[in-house]
């Protein structure tokens, strides 16, 4: 196993208090939905008392995300809660960053008139790090160019805020691939880190990230399809309404298993998912093999111990998950996303088991322990190394 780990110098503190977000998202930071109603009234009191003050109506528009996201509220009430606060926002703070922010946000990434708004809202305020998200993903939907994208990433990554915990994950998803491997993410935490790590490392450049929210925009499906040489029809282009790029559609998941058969049917390129539990992927699962932090599709079966224990043994920097010799700035959400080591090691742990190889038996083992410890499931995990 490796050993080596990526250390930033974290300012998290004065990162939080300089760009004014006070309530961080969900994918930063997780929280219960009572703490977002909590913090949704004390900025709601904010902004009523001075209707002027951005970082109070900022605030105010996270903490109600938060809840629709927490509550998984439909389309229709989500928008609801949410456009009623926009309204307030371009009414009492035209014209500032924080109006050309929330213009974007407000537009999706399926409408390109959101580029101009973000590029509006930076030219504004350059530093405010949670803007450099927004601008890589457009980047990368509307073809301004790789060096755009790898620009921006420099710059978050430079910023040191970037949390070490979900890069270090994001290499150890991309360094087991095959050479040339197209890789299916699905949403901010097994995306980001990937996309950074190709820009500022030059870590896995030839690995095709495909996120599987985007790939509902048709700019952003015909360019993909094009970098693994998939014909982008007409019919696929039709079904690609803005009702398709609802988040909770159902019509949005029968399209987006459309165009993952299409990718899964190429033969070019080696096809790996990094869940493959989702709905769009329901109708592939005899054909996905767990290899590992992710399962490869295949028509043939898969000896998948092999993949498992190369990159554990040989690949995988694994020292981060036990030995913490920085403060991570996002423990919640590094907690969350090493539990996907798990079903891997349990296979691998067996393994060692039944070939009577001690020394590593007992390492996996302390290993398990340490990323069952404190979850829900814990005695559950705990049972199947015993």
């Amino acid at each position: 196993m490796k050993y080596t780990i990526f250390i930033l110098t974290f300012l998290i503190t004065s990162y939080l208090y300089a760009q004014k977000l006070y309530v961080p998202s969900v994918v930063a930071e997780h929280h219960e939905v009572e703490w977002y109603e909590e913090q949704l009234k004390i900025w709601t009191k904010k902004t009523e008392t001075n209707p002027k003050n951005e970082e109070a109506w900022l605030n105010k528009y996270v903490a109600a995300r938060g809840i629709v996201l927490k509550s998984k509220y439909s389309s229709q009430e989500a928008n609801k809660v949410l456009n009623g606060i926009l309204k307030d926002i371009y009414k009492n703070v035209p014209n500032t960053f924080l109006y050309y922010f929330m213009k974007g946000r407000e537009a999706g990434v399926w409408q390109e008139e959101s580029l101009d708004y973000f590029e509006k809202a930076y030219s504004m305020n350059p530093e405010f790090i949670p803007l450099y998200q927004e601008l890589i993903v457009n980047y990368e939907v509307w073809g301004e160019g790789s060096q755009s994208r790898k620009a921006m990433n420099e710059k978050w990554y430079n910023s040191n805020t970037y949390s070490p915990g979900v890069l270090n994950y994001g290499y150890n998803l991309l360094v087991s691939l095959d050479k040339g491997a197209v890789l299916i993410t699905n949403g901010d935490n097994d995306t980001f880190p990937l996309w950074m790590l190709q820009d500022t490392k030059s870590i896995r450049e030839d690995v095709t990230v495909v996120n599987s929210f985007l790939i509902c925009t048709p700019k952003y499906c015909e360019e993909i399809f094009a970098r693994l040489n998939i014909p982008y029809t007409k019919e696929l282009d039709k079904l690609l309404t803005a009702e398709v790029g609802a988040i909770y559609s159902e019509k949005r998941y029968q399209v987006m298993e459309k165009i993952m058969q299409e990718i899964l049917n190429q033969k070019e390129h080696r096809v790996y998912v990094n869940s493959s539990k989702e709905p769009y992927l329901k109708s592939f699962a005899k054909n996905l093999y767990l290899v590992g932090l992710v399962s490869v599709y295949s028509e043939e079966p898969v000896e998948r111990l092999t993949y498992i224990q190369r990159s554990y043994e040989q690949e995988y920097k694994l020292n981060y998950l036990t030995d913490e010799f920085y403060a991570e700035p996002s423990p919640k959400i590094v907690h969350l996303t090493n539990q996907c080591y798990i079903p891997s090691l349990v296979l691998l742990y067996n393994h060692y088991k039944i070939n009577h190889d001690q020394k590593k038996l007992d390492d996996t083992r302390v290993l398990i322990k340490s990323l069952a410890k404190g979850r829900w499931n814990e005695a559950k995990i705990l049972s199947l190394i015993q």
